[in-house]
């Protein structure tokens, strides 16, 4: 016979599921006897494998996992609410100040000039934004 014996992936395949042999590997399978007795090792193993008990620890796994793991910090945080709210003041107090100095100082801008800026930073903030998203996948990818 010329036609050379089934690798061992295509006796396990055909050891457990002959459909997924495609028919020229299924009449060699069916003449040869050297993969006849493979597959048929192959179907014995894995009906033994299937007979085994499932393992079983005598401790609770889930539990010595769980307390492995790093706390999750729900609720309400003073450092942080503390810095956006002096932050926010630190930028809007000043603002409401001098808000008719600040009027001032950008009427002289041409508005084509203001145009610009702002589509620089929205630019910006949409790219920021963007690869903050990647990142985001990228953690919910690694952690599913």
């Amino acid at each position: 016979m010329n036609q050379e014996h089934l690798s061992e992936e295509l006796l396990q395949i055909y050891a457990m599921d002959k459909s997924g042999c495609s028919p020229a590997q299924l009449d060699h399978a069916v003449t040869c006897s050297v993969c006849q007795e493979r597959a048929a090792l192959y179907a014995l193993l894995f009906k033994e494998v299937k007979g085994l008990p499932k393992p079983a620890f005598d401790f609770d796994l889930s539990e010595l996992v769980l307390t492995q793991l790093p706390q999750s910090r729900n609720g309400f945080q003073f450092n942080t609410t503390l810095f956006y709210v002096l932050a926010i003041c630190a930028i809007a107090i000043p603002c409401w100040l001098f808000k008719s100095y600040l009027l001032q100082l950008f009427s002289g801008i041409m508005p084509i000039t203001i145009s610009m800026l702002v589509m620089a930073v929205v630019l910006i903030f949409l790219f920021q934004g963007i690869e903050v998203y990647r990142k985001y996948q990228k953690l919910l990818d690694a952690v599913n």
